[in-house]
């Protein structure tokens, strides 16, 4: 196979034309660097905001149904042996073991 017949088939590839295009992007920063700079930070601030959106939004959930969860459970427990029902348990006290 001929080199030329090679090299005709590596520059109809979208690789080389991605390399290429990669290149000319850089030597544009290199020259322009404020232009990118600011339209990259404002991107990059967007997509964080949107990720502190979406996490906020996440927990809310979760909490919410947590929330629910346990009040299901308190509804749904007896009350313990020898308490008036409607009274609020009595938690017994932990004390720390002397060394």
């Amino acid at each position: 196979m001929p080199i030329t017949t090679q090299f005709k088939k590596i520059t109809k590839s979208k690789a080389f034309y991605a390399i290429a295009g990669a290149g000319n992007y850089v030597m544009d920063l290199a020259r322009n660097p404020r232009r990118y700079r600011s339209a990259a930070t404002t991107r990059i601030t967007e997509f964080y905001d949107d990720l502190a959106n979406r996490g906020r939004n996440v927990v809310g959930k979760v909490s919410r149904d947590a929330a629910r969860e346990f009040e299901d459970v308190s509804r749904s427990a007896a009350p313990l042996a020898g308490e008036a029902p409607g009274k609020e348990p009595t938690r017994a006290r932990r004390t720390a073991s002397k060394v």
